[in-house]
C-alpha cells in the first residue's frame, strides 16, 4: 500500500494582503466584514516576479531539505493556474531542476478536487509496481487572473504550492497509509467557475458564480459523501478550504462533530489544489494519530475523496 510521507514541503509567496489592505480599496468592504464572511483574515499573493511554477520550485526544494533522499520516478502536477498551455509546465518543473531520464510526468488540469486525485492516481502508480516514488506537486496563482475591481474573487483566493511524496515505504517513518480513493463529476456546473480569456486586457480572467458553486457543493458533494457511511467518529474531515461559510455549512449537514473537523484557512484563505495540503502540514503533529477523509471539490464541476490510515 502507498503512503504519504510526512512533513510537506511549502512554496509561500512573498506578499501578504490582509483584510485591511483590501479595505483601504474598497472602504465598504470592512475587514471585520470579510473575516466574518469567509472566515480569512489575509492570504499571501505573487509578486510579478512569482508565479504557479517558481512556487513549486520554492515547495520542492522545502521538501528536498526534509528528506535524505528525494529521489523520485514519477511526477503528478497539479495546477489551474498554468504558466502555459501546452506542453503542460510539469515538464517545465523537471527542466527547472535539471531532472530527465526515466521520469514520468502528468498534468493535472485541476484545482480545488486536485490533491486527492493527485494522492489517488499516485497510489495506484505505486501499487501497481510501476513506481516505488511519486512525487505530487500542487501549485495554483489565481491572483494572476484576478482583476483589480473583482473584490469578492480578491477576498477568497490565496496562492500557494505544496510538494508531497508518496512511497511504497515510509521515508522518515512518519504518514497515512492511502486507501479507498473515490472521484465524480457534476458537469452541470461545468462553467460556473473557470478562467477566460479577457479580451480587453489581453491576460486570463478568473469568473466565478458563488450561488451556483455553493449548491453544487450543497448538494452534489455532500450526497458524494453521505454516500460513503463514513463514520466521522472515526474519521478527522479535511476537506478543501472554500471559505468557513460553505465548510460550516456542509459540517452540519453531514454531522461532523467539532474535533473531526479541520477548519485551517484563516491566514492563507482558498489556495486552490494546495488547500488541503496546507491544513495536513500545519497541523500534522496533532492529527498524526488520526485516520483522514480527505474531500476535494471544485473546477469542473469535480469532486474526489481519499481516506489515510494510521501506519502500524
Amino acid at each position: 500500500m502507498a503512503i504519504l510521507n510526512l512533513p510537506l514541503g511549502l512554496g509561500n509567496p512573498s506578499t501578504c494582503k490582509t483584510n485591511d489592505d483590501i479595505n483601504k480599496a474598497f472602504p465598504e468592504w470592512e475587514s471585520q466584514s470579510i473575516f466574518n464572511k469567509v472566515g480569512i483574515n489575509s492570504r499571501f499573493i505573487c509578486s510579478s516576479e512569482e508565479d504557479s511554477v517558481t512556487l513549486a520550485l520554492d515547495a520542492y526544494q522545502d521538501l528536498k531539505g526534509k528528506y535524505n533522499n528525494l529521489d523520485f520516478d514519477f511526477l503528478i502536477y497539479v495546477s489551474n493556474s498554468s504558466r502555459n498551455q501546452a506542453p503542460g509546465d510539469g515538464h517545465l518543473f523537471l527542466r527547472e531542476l535539471g531532472l530527465k531520464g526515466n521520469i514520468g510526468c502528468i498534468d493535472l488540469n485541476l484545482g480545488c478536487s486536485g490533491f486527492t486525485y493527485g494522492l489517488g492516481l499516485a497510489a495506484s502508480l505505486i501499487d501497481s509496481s510501476n513506481c516505488s516514488k511519486v512525487l505530487i506537486i500542487t501549485t495554483d496563482a489565481y491572483s494572476k487572473f484576478i482583476s483589480a475591481d473583482d473584490k469578492s474573487n480578491m477576498t477568497l483566493f490565496g496562492d500557494g504550492a505544496t510538494a508531497s511524496i508518496v512511497s511504497k515505504f515510509p521515508l522518515n517513518g512518519k504518514g497515512w497509509l492511502i486507501n479507498d480513493f473515490r472521484f465524480g463529476s457534476f458537469p452541470d456546473a461545468y462553467l460556473d467557475l473557470k478562467i477566460v480569456n479577457d479580451k480587453m486586457r489581453l491576460s486570463k480572467k478568473l469568473i466565478m458564480d458563488g450561488k451556483k458553486i455553493f449548491d453544487f457543493s450543497a448538494n452534489e458533494v455532500i450526497n458524494f459523501i453521505s454516500g460513503q457511511n463514513v463514520d466521522f467518529s472515526e474519521f478527522t474531515a479535511i476537506f478543501h478550504q472554500a471559505n468557513t461559510f460553505m465548510l460550516d455549512y456542509m459540517k452540519r449537514k453531514l454531522k461532523i462533530g467539532d474535533n473531526n473537523f479541520i477548519i485551517g484557512m484563516s491566514e492563507r484563505g482558498n489556495t486552490v489544489s494546495a488547500s488541503i495540503p496546507y491544513v495536513i502540514n500545519d497541523n500534522y503533529e496533532s492529527l498524526i494519530s488520526r485516520k483522514l477523509f480527505l474531500c476535494g471539490f471544485g473546477i469542473g464541476a469535480s469532486y474526489s475523496s481519499i481516506k489515510l490510515l494510521n501506519m502500524k
